[in-house]
């Protein structure tokens, strides 16, 4: 499992998730915030229970589509949680996910 990108040295991203785009827009059929609260610490526990295992993020600035079958390349990285012991409980990773502050994530070369 291998990232695909166009410079050296190691990327740090920072996501988090507005809850003012509930109302409308590509989730807003999900159920709520409470569902997708639910899907991203679910997630997220499973890579931290797997030795913070490392997934694929893909940057939307670089690739707005969504690539279900992870063949594109583009603006893909391969990333694990930044600081680990800071989201291992659910509440506080909530409160950072859903706020300006967001959870920290670092690319990975293997």
């Amino acid at each position: 499992m291998a990232g695909i990108t166009s410079h050296y040295g190691l990327n740090h991203f920072v996501i988090s998730y507005k809850t003012e785009l509930d109302d409308a827009g590509p989730f807003a059929s999900l159920g709520g915030e409470q569902c997708r609260a639910n899907q991203l610490w679910d997630f997220f526990r499973d890579r931290l229970n797997n030795g913070n295992e490392p997934f694929y993020f893909y940057l939307p600035s670089e690739q707005l589509e969504i690539d279900e079958d992870g063949e594109e390349t583009t603006g893909r990285y391969l990333v694990r949680l930044e600081n680990p012991n800071d989201v291992l409980n659910r509440e506080y990773f909530m409160h950072r996910v859903f706020s300006y502050a967001g959870i920290g994530l670092v690319e990975v070369r293997e």
